[in-house]
Formats: structure tokens, C-alpha cells, sequence
């Protein structure tokens, strides 16, 4: 679970050596994202500029693609975890409710969801050009 991958993350945060860090990027292939999304600092501390809305700014009919997800939640990644709304999905936004803040999308595999603005407010995404 993100829970367990979180609370590893923190704990070898604090307690590796710069050479075992290096290694380590080396073979996970240098990402530049961690497993929620956040950037991942560059070897002399800066961060690449993003460009991010959360998925309740988002319009129905968009195509969007989830970069990050707020990890301050176990229960909410632990929720959206559960049903794939991870970092590197794209998702078709069905609706967009004004009244209640709820946006209904479509992922690639056509299960749709539903959530409300709790949830569409820890969701970061962009807008992806469409396929073809």
C-alpha cells in the first residue's frame, strides 16, 4: 500500500548516505517524480517549474492525465489507490457538478468514478492532447 511505501520513505529519508541515494536513483532509472507525484529535487536541490491544476478546476469533455496526489491522507491514498486513481492514469472528465463540487471520470479501462471535492482538491493533473 502507499501507506507502507510512505512511512519506509520517511524512515531511509534521514538515515542514508548521499552514495546510497545516488545508487539508488541509478537504478530506479533517475525519476523525477516520487510514487504520489511530488518532484523529486534535482542533485543541487532545485525543482524542474510544473504547471498543475487540481482535478476540481478541471471541465467536462478534458483529457487529463494525473500527475500527483497529496500525500497528507492515508485514508484518501489509500482510497484512490484502491481504485487506480494513481499518478500516470488519464482520465476522460465526464462532469463537472457546480452545485456540489462532485466530478464524475472515465479511466482507460471505462470504469467511471465519482468524486467529491474533497477528493477532486488532492488530485493534480494536466490536460493531455487527445490520442490519434
Amino acid at each position: 500500500s502507499w501507506q507502507d511505501v510512505h512511512e519506509e520513505a520517511e524512515r531511509l529519508e534521514h538515515a542514508v548516505s548521499d552514495r546510497f541515494t545516488e545508487r539508488l536513483a541509478e537504478l530506479l532509472g533517475h525519476p523525477d517524480r516520487d510514487p504520489h507525484g511530488d518532484l523529486i529535487p534535482a542533485a543541487d536541490g532545485s525543482f524542474a517549474p510544473e504547471r498543475l491544476k487540481p482535478l476540481s478546476e478541471t471541465e467536462a469533455g478534458q483529457l487529463v492525465h494525473i500527475i500527483k496526489v497529496s500525500d497528507e491522507s492515508v485514508s484518501v491514498l489509500n482510497h484512490l489507490g484502491e481504485r487506480g486513481l494513481v499518478p500516470g492514469r488519464v482520465l476522460v472528465i465526464k462532469e463537472v457538478r457546480a452545485v456540489d463540487g462532485v466530478v464524475t471520470v472515465e479511466d482507460e479501462g471505462g470504469g467511471e468514478h465519482s468524486l467529491g471535492e474533497t477528493l477532486t482538491r488532492v488530485i493534480f493533473i494536466q490536460a493531455v492532447a487527445e490520442p490519434g
